[in-house]
């Protein structure tokens, strides 16, 4: 009875995250359990009122009625028993509900007839659990200034297959998801990724009291962390509030000075798990580090402050992936997916040699081929200037080259060659995320 009872609650779940198109499961639960105390909450503030009825519209109706003390007597015994004063709600199905449930009584089903309304209910539950593929796949390769943010873009055809375009220079941050949902339109999804880190070291949010990194992310800049984005010119500055270093470029700027500020003594505590290297994998660099070509912190708060946080203040269907639930329940009408990428993860996806040199265009021309073998074998049209940037080892540079393979990657998850690759870890759920498509 407990299954059966789970199993009626999930189904109510998802069929109202299907109905109001929440980018979220965990949202549809949120709505129906509100819905669920204030329905309660009304009913308690009125037991005390025989006779109270609250109408739901041609679904059914609760009523309230108080039975006064009585006295019974029992048969075989003979014994008088003192029934106390009682307040009793009663649930009565109107509309629909009500004539099927006489219609049931009336003449009962048939086997094959109850058969096969089962068969119906199990294909709608497996239809609504059905993963969805998103209607445009955006990928940006993300740098601290303009010219280095570059981006591309894949849209799903009538046909099931996709179609994927030539690298552009990314727009203006503000806009970027808000452009992303009016591409897809109202009932249109949207995987977006960008190579820039979502999430912060577990034992950085220990030390500051974080419990939540989806919590966190639109309070950055205001209040008690309205200095957070502010990068810190001297070591004595750093502090959980403000934990990126150096500022500028100065001879004596150390990481060990970032150590201590942040209260430790290596780099792997300000490190995400995702980040650490190992496994065939390479080592990122820290996240509150901003100096030096390889650096990450800069291109992460104009990400932070001018890309996702507005844009989850804005309340719009915006999801952050792992943080909102697995991948293949954010695919939702109308929703914006946000995911964290590092198209140097893909390369090995495409070519057993994996890629060495980006920089030169000889080889990101000798990649490419590989980039060509593989749309071919997945039905993804390249449209045609994309198709000669491919083979012309994308004379823009490596941002674009970056942006295309990025985009390629998100293409392998979403087509299910490549499972998204979080793992099942609480830490990685709620604080650090983890980079699509990275084995644990």
């Amino acid at each position: 009875m407990v299954t059966s009872s789970r199993a009626g609650r999930n189904e109510l779940v998802l069929a109202v995250q299907k109905t109001f198109g929440l980018p979220t499961r965990k949202q549809a639960e949120e709505m129906v359990a509100k819905f669920i105390s204030c329905l309660e909450d009304t009913l308690l503030h009125h037991l005390g009122d025989d006779g109270f009825t609250m109408k739901l519209h041609s679904f059914g109706k609760f009523s309230v009625r108080h039975r006064h003390a009585s006295r019974r007597k029992i048969t075989f015994t003979g014994d008088v028993r003192e029934i106390p004063p009682r307040r009793k709600i009663k649930f009565i199905s109107l509309g629909k509900l009500r004539r099927l449930e006489r219609a049931l009584v009336a003449q009962p089903a048939k086997p094959s007839a109850i058969y096969h309304t089962e068969k119906l209910r199990r294909l709608e539950r497996a239809q609504m659990a059905q993963p969805i593929k998103p209607n445009v796949v955006y990928h940006a390769d993300w740098g601290n200034k303009p010219a280095k943010r570059w981006c591309a873009r894949a849209v799903l055809g009538a046909d099931g297959n996709y179609t994927a375009f030539a690298p552009e220079p990314a727009d203006t941050p503000g806009s970027l998801i808000g452009q992303r949902r009016t591409e897809a339109g109202e009932t249109g999804c949207t995987f977006a990724g960008f190579d820039f880190p979502i999430g912060v070291p577990a034992a950085y949010a220990k030390r500051a009291g974080i419990s939540s990194f989806r919590a966190l992310l639109p309070n950055l800049g205001r209040g008690e962390w309205k200095d957070f984005y502010s990068v810190c010119d001297k070591p004595e500055q750093i502090c959980v509030h403000r934990p990126f270093y150096p500022s500028r470029e100065f001879k004596g700027k150390l990481k060990a000075d970032l150590f201590r500020g942040h209260g430790v003594s290596s780099l792997e505590p300000l490190l995400r798990r995702c980040e650490r290297g190992g496994n065939g994998h390479k080592q990122a660099c820290c996240l509150f580090w901003t100096l030096g070509g390889n650096q990450v912190g800069k291109a992460a708060i104009i990400g932070w402050r001018e890309v996702l946080a507005p844009a989850l203040r804005d309340g719009g269907p915006v999801s952050l992936w792992p943080f909102d639930g697995p991948l293949s329940t954010l695919f939702v009408p109308g929703s914006v997916v946000v995911a964290e990428t590092w198209p140097a993860e893909c390369y090995g996806w495409f070519s057993k040699d994996g890629l060495r040199g980006k920089g030169s265009q000889d080889k990101r021309r000798e990649f490419g081929a590989s980039l060509l073998r593989w749309a071919d074998a997945q039905s993804v049209t390249l449209e045609d200037c994309l198709r000669k940037e491919i083979q012309g080892g994308f004379p823009q540079g490596d941002d674009a080259f970056d942006a295309v393979v990025g985009l390629f990657g998100m293409l392998h998850v979403c087509l299910g060659q490549r499972e998204p690759g979080e793992p099942d870890d609480r830490a990685i759920r709620e604080i650090e995320g983890w980079i699509l498509g990275r084995e644990s």
